[in-house]
């Protein structure tokens, strides 16, 4: 399932940009 690793990613990279 690469959709659900896609969103995983686009999860993680927003949580990382809202971070900074």
């Amino acid at each position: 399932m690469k959709i659900i690793s896609l969103c995983v990613v686009g999860l993680v990279l927003g949580l990382s940009i809202e971070g900074q």
